[in-house]
């Protein structure tokens, strides 16, 4: 990045800082089409409006704490994790009772967003920005290969479980190679 976008390097911090919000954020886009099917729209409305006025404050009360853009990004991080978490157990509290148990479904939504955090994160401790490499640009795409073959490899039990409960990868291949019968 230092490379090739000098001029956006102090935006990294809080660009992966919404990164891990996003994640969370996106996770509440099923158990909101859900909410709408069972007609609890006026519950979105109402957790958007609630959170948007709580995310004001926070990026309000961060960057006078003197974060900065990474307090807004701060902000707005633990807000969408928030909405996702709420939207997700709301969601999942309207299932009939036998069939749900919003602890261990919001756990088990948010475990492999959390696993894959945890690589990153250790993958970024273990292998700092310029360790080992000269920092230029060819010196940065050595280290982001590397990165990411670590990620791929300690990753692939989560794509083998993927693909185990959903077929996904086989439904793509066969698409690709035009075997799944769409003509």
């Amino acid at each position: 990045m230092a490379h090739l976008l000098p001029k956006f390097l102090p935006g990294v911090d809080a660009m992966r800082i919404l990164v891990c919000g996003t994640v969370f954020f996106s996770l509440a886009s099923l158990p909101s089409y859900f909410l709408i099917t069972v007609n609890r729209t006026k519950v979105i409305l109402i957790g958007g409006a609630a959170i948007v006025l709580l995310e004001a404050g926070l990026n309000s009360l961060f960057i006078k704490m003197g974060f900065g853009i990474k307090g807004a990004a701060m902000g707005a991080a633990i807000c969408q994790f928030l909405y996702g978490t709420v939207l997700l157990s709301y969601a999942m509290h309207l299932v009939p009772e036998g069939e749900r148990s919003v602890f261990r479904m919001v756990i088990r939504t948010y475990a492999p967003a959390i696993y894959v955090g945890a690589v990153i994160a250790g993958t970024l401790l273990i292998l700092p920005f310029g360790a080992f490499e000269e920092m230029t640009l060819a010196g940065d795409i050595r280290m982001g290969l590397l990165r990411g073959a670590i990620l791929l490899t300690v990753t692939s039990p989560l794509w083998i479980l993927l693909q185990k409960r959903t077929g996904v990868f086989t439904l793509a291949w066969s698409l690709l190679t035009h075997r799944g019968g769409i003509e």
